[in-house]
Parts: structure tokens; C-alpha cells; sequence
């Protein structure tokens, strides 16, 4: 399975990866690409658990910060790509990985993700 979607500007986060309610994935790559000519792009990216049955933003979730953040502030030189390949996640039913450009130029950089399900 392959998801792709633009990065929003920082203070908005973007849904990269949701594993729905009785799934489970093991996302094997990101990469973040930065489509800009000219604009270097900066990256957070991160990882949330919905333990309990928890539902997108709601309570149970661990949220948007440093306990949850798994890549941090990758900087994206312009027509560059970054791409993580080297550690493998699992997510779990309702879990879900976000990002935010966060030098404020949304929409710049293109996020696809690969998973491949689990159960």
C-alpha cells in the first residue's frame, strides 16, 4: 500500500498514515520530497498511538510533541528528497503518523509512505 499527500505549514499537522480500526501495518518507508525550486523545507514527523481505542483527535491520543515526534526538524534542501528506510514501524488499530513543514512553506513538500498489512 502507498499513500502520498502534501505537508501542511506548521502550526497544521497532516495525516501521512492512518492504520483504521481492526488493522495493522508495518510502514517499511517515508520519503518526503520537496517540490520547491528554490525553498528549503524543514520536517517534523511523528508517530501516535490510540491506545485504548481511542479515535482520530481524540482523548486517548498521545498527541502532537516531543513524545511523539520521530523525525525532527529534517531539512529538505530545494528539488531534494529525504527518505527514511532504515527503521520499520508498527501500527497498530487507530494509529497514525503526522507531519508539519515547519518553516511555514505548506504545501511544498510531497509525503508518500509505504506499508504493507500485517493482520
Amino acid at each position: 500500500m502507498i499513500v502520498s499527500t502534501q505537508v501542511a505549514a506548521w502550526p497544521l499537522t497532516t495525516n501521512i498514515f492512518y492504520a483504521s480500526t481492526g488493522t495493522q501495518f508495518a510502514v517499511t518507508t517515508i520519503i518526503l520530497c520537496n517540490t520547491s525550486n528554490s525553498v528549503t523545507a524543514n520536517v517534523n514527523v511523528y508517530a501516535q498511538s490510540f491506545a485504548g481505542g481511542g479515535a482520530l483527535n481524540a482523548a486517548g491520543s498521545l498527541g502532537i510533541g516531543t513524545s511523539t515526534q520521530i523525525l525532527s526538524n529534517i531539512s529538505i534542501p530545494p528539488t531534494e528528497t529525504f527518505v527514511m528506510d532504515t527503521e520499520k514501524f508498527i501500527l497498530e488499530s487507530n494509529d497514525r503518523l503526522d507531519a508539519s513543514e515547519t518553516s511555514g512553506n505548506g504545501g511544498i513538500v510531497t509525503c508518500t509512505v509505504s506499508a504493507i498489512a500485517t493482520a
